[in-house]
């Protein structure tokens, strides 16, 4: 639009309503929008945390020979993300909470 002045206000002021009236629109319809993703699933609250080999090494109180040899045997559950060990914290909670025989760096 050009200059404003005392001449050409009545066609500015109809240029910023017509312009107010098309922002209301879009935001309509942003709203319309943001209500439908309300209705999907919520995420997961609690997404369970991965630890490390030296983090449950710390957990358990046993040396990383142990958390090797207790993988070979396929006693702790575990997973590989490229060439990195994790342990689902759950699962390293669980393992230690189990009532049967232990290996000895588990008895507290």
């Amino acid at each position: 639009m050009n200059e404003i002045n005392h001449n050409n206000l009545p066609e500015a002021v109809e240029a910023i309503y017509k312009e107010l009236l098309d922002t209301r629109k879009l935001l309509g319809e942003v709203m319309i929008k943001l209500d439908s993703y309300s209705s999907a699933p919520p995420l997961p609250e609690y997404i369970d945390e991965l630890l490390t080999i030296s983090q449950v090494c710390e957990y358990l109180k046993v040396k990383p020979n142990t958390i090797h040899r207790w993988k070979r045997n396929m006693s702790i559950p575990y997973q590989k993300i490229g060439t990195k060990t994790y342990f689902r914290k759950s699962d390293v909670v669980n393992y230690n909470k189990i009532e049967t025989k232990k290996p000895r760096g588990l008895r507290r």
